[in-house]
């Protein structure tokens, strides 16, 4: 059993490596970029007890100094620095979770990292943080580094709701993109999820969240912020979904920059108010653990691109 648990480990780690070789590519052949940067920012929850799920209290989560307080009772999030090297990146996440449960068990507490451990607090996200990154020499263009990081945005936000499954992988993760969650979080001023497909300059309520960054010439003026996937999902599969669909988008704005249409554009933002109103008329991220089965099992993005990960 422990030799089949290792051997899928291994797979799943050559999906991520394979998968950063692509996008390695990508951005060598199309010259758009140096590089790219992928940061993260991980929640979870500290418990004290688990039946009934009871917060940590302020002097349990002094244990963990090197987190920040969430907005959840006894949530924490930990953030993890932009990498370069995105396998790297990964490695560091599954380091970081693990100290945590040991800190936490060292300590009689339990670290959770469901999507949604309770009802009527704060979902915990995985929010991946991404720009692209050009040298001295041949910087990239603030104007032109937008408009590819819109393209990504957009390519992302297509293809989410068929790759919901990779984003978040237990059943009650699904419960965080409710509608009727969210708004009574809203109303308690308390951090909410995304509801819908779109994106929006320093916009927390979108499923893609473009963040001014301020890091001299070599970046891009925005840092693209994805906030869908859960802290329960497997972060090496999402990390390879990102990077299929940033080199996707690449070799497709190497050919034509306009390739996506205004209709496509207009169907996701920029959204300025707060993305939960109908007004905007978006559409909704799939929060069906079962139909998120069935759209990943017809039309899976990740198995599609098999070839070039396996």
């Amino acid at each position: 059993m422990f030799i089949d648990f290792a051997w899928q480990q291994y797979q799943i780690h050559q999906i991520l490596a394979n998968s950063y070789r692509y996008c390695c590519e990508a951005i060598a052949k199309t010259k758009l970029c140096n590089h790219i940067a992928i940061g993260c920012e991980l929640e979870f929850y500290v418990f004290a007890s688990l039946v009934p799920l009871i917060p940590a209290n302020t002097q349990q989560l002094q244990y963990f100094s090197s987190c920040k307080a969430e907005q959840g009772d006894g949530q924490l999030e930990l953030i993890i620095e932009c990498e370069n090297n995105i396998v790297d990146l990964a490695n560091k996440i599954t380091i970081a979770k693990s100290n945590i449960y040991r800190t936490a068990t060292a300590n009689n507490l339990w670290a959770c990292f469901a999507g949604k451990p309770k009802l009527n607090d704060c979902g915990s996200a995985l929010q991946f943080s991404l720009s692209l990154i050009g040298d001295i020499s041949h910087d990239l263009h603030q104007s032109r580094g937008e408009k590819i990081m819109q393209a990504i945005a957009i390519n992302l936000l297509r293809k989410t709701n068929k790759n919901m499954l990779v984003l978040n992988l237990f059943r009650d993760d699904f419960i965080r993109f409710s509608w009727q969650e969210n708004m009574a979080l809203f109303a308690k001023q308390k951090n909410t999820a995304p509801v819908n497909l779109s994106f929006g300059n320093n916009n927390r309520s979108c499923a893609i969240r473009f963040a001014t960054i301020n890091s001299g010439n070599q970046c891009t003026k925005k840092r693209l912020e994805y906030r869908v996937a859960s802290s329960a999902a497997n972060h090496y599969l999402v990390l390879a979904f990102i990077l299929l669909v940033i080199a996707d988008t690449l070799y497709d704005f190497a050919i034509d920059d306009n390739f996506f249409n205004q209709d496509c554009w207009q169907k996701f933002g920029p959204i300025f108010g707060n993305s939960f109103d109908k007004q905007y008329n978006l559409t909704a991220l799939q929060n069906n653990f079962y139909k998120a089965w069935d759209d990943f099992l017809l039309t899976d993005f990740m198995l599609k691109n098999a070839d070039k990960i396996i």
